[in-house]
């Protein structure tokens, strides 16, 4: 029939009088009764009801809760008798205080209060450390973009002189290894000063404490071994195999090299560098609507940012259909140009339009893949159409 308030942990003082107030309106008494539960054991309060008027009164050796009585002033057996269970016996109401100041007084202007030094300065910290960690992770994902250019171009000359290394191709893979190392560079410098940031924000770290362990202590590891590792997946220079996949569909191998897989994966495992890079430009992570988004308990990480633009910006949602049908025409190109089949496959135009006619649901027939590799890649696409087609 009762349930103490200190069984109830969760609940707050203002949440018992809402209660209280809520179970006096349920049971025909008017708003402002409800409103003027008193607080002292020996306080009796009326009110009137359609069919006549009852008691409530507080009797502290049934608990601290207002309780309908009966006739002979006890408590009923009914566990509906209850009015308020939740209800501070302590506390006072108190009318609301009017304060009417002279004309005389002089009021503080905002624009005359004086910011001490040390303020200043943090607030100046802030700024500076926050453009620092948006210009070393646009630095990153630059150069992290220039290195799959970089490993495409090896790609096609690779191709063009049938598989066979050469000082061009060699060159370019030094200059995919030299983008990634200026990646990881970029990467370790954006976590210090994030880590700096937190310092100027108020978080306190060991001067004498390792860079990894700051990280442990930011909860900045995980996304700093996560994204360095991706970054490592690349064609490394003076190193080539051939792989040959059998194909069950017309007795046949087809032969794909090592530089052309490892490039088809670096070009997805560097997407979330790349997601990481609009997310933290985004005007959503500036330092004036973090302050609302700390205020109203929300946070502003990649699922927001990107559930909030591709709503409100037609433009980064027509750029997600571009990446995906430029990226799985490449895919595909990759896949079907060693199966030497009279397809038409081997040119990026004709796995665009394959790639459009599969993600759309057309599917004409005038073209299809013949590799396994190929219709595996179809096959993502539709999914991933399935998925962009939710989206939009």
């Amino acid at each position: 029939e009762k349930q103490s308030p200190e069984s109830r942990p969760g609940v707050g003082q203002t949440h018992r009088r809402q209660f209280a107030a809520r179970c006096l309106r349920r049971r025909g008494y008017s708003s402002t009764v409800a409103r003027s539960i008193p607080s002292t054991s020996d306080q009796v309060m009326k009110g009137e009801r359609e069919h006549g008027s009852e008691t409530l009164m507080r009797r502290p050796e049934y608990g601290a809760g207002w309780y309908r009585t009966t006739e002979s002033g006890k408590r009923p057996r009914d566990p509906d008798a209850a009015i308020s269970l939740y209800t501070q016996p302590e506390r006072k109401i108190f009318p609301k205080a009017v304060l009417n100041f002279p004309e005389d007084v002089v009021r503080a202007n905002p624009d005359d209060v004086e910011v001490s030094e040390t303020a200043q300065l943090r607030s100046k910290a802030r700024a500076l450390f926050d453009q620092r960690r948006k210009r070393w992770v646009s630095f990153a994902a630059f150069s992290a973009c220039s290195g799959v250019l970089l490993a495409i171009t090896q790609g096609e000359l690779l191709w063009d002189s049938s598989n066979q290394p050469s000082w061009a191709t060699e060159a370019l893979k030094g200059c995919t290894l030299l983008s990634t190392i200026f990646s990881l560079a970029g990467i370790k410098e954006w976590a210090s000063a994030e880590m700096q940031l937190m310092q100027a924000k108020g978080d306190f770290f060991p001067p004498t404490e390792s860079f990894f362990g700051r990280l442990n202590r930011a909860g900045l590891q995980e996304e700093y071994v996560l994204l360095s590792a991706l970054l490592l997946v690349q064609p490394p220079p003076g190193w080539m195999r051939l792989i040959s996949i059998s194909e069950h569909r017309h007795d046949a191998h087809t032969t794909y090299t090592t530089d052309s897989c490892l490039t088809v994966l670096m070009s997805l495992l560097r997407l979330p560098l790349l997601l990481k890079f609009l997310v933290i430009n985004d005007p959503l992570n500036d330092p004036i609507h973090g302050v609302y988004a700390r205020a109203a308990n929300v946070h502003v990480g990649w699922r927001l940012v990107l559930a909030t633009r591709l709503k409100e910006d037609a433009r980064y949602l027509a750029g997600l259909w571009v990446m995906a049908i430029v990226g799985m025409s490449y895919f595909l190109m990759c896949a079907e140009r060693p199966a030497d089949a009279d397809t038409g496959l081997g040119e990026f135009h004709n796995c665009m339009w394959l790639t459009i006619i599969t993600m759309t649901s057309v599917g004409y027939g005038d073209q299809y893949p013949v590799s396994s590799a190929g219709g595996f890649l179809s096959v993502m696409a539709c999914f991933l159409a399935t998925i962009l087609l939710a989206i939009t």
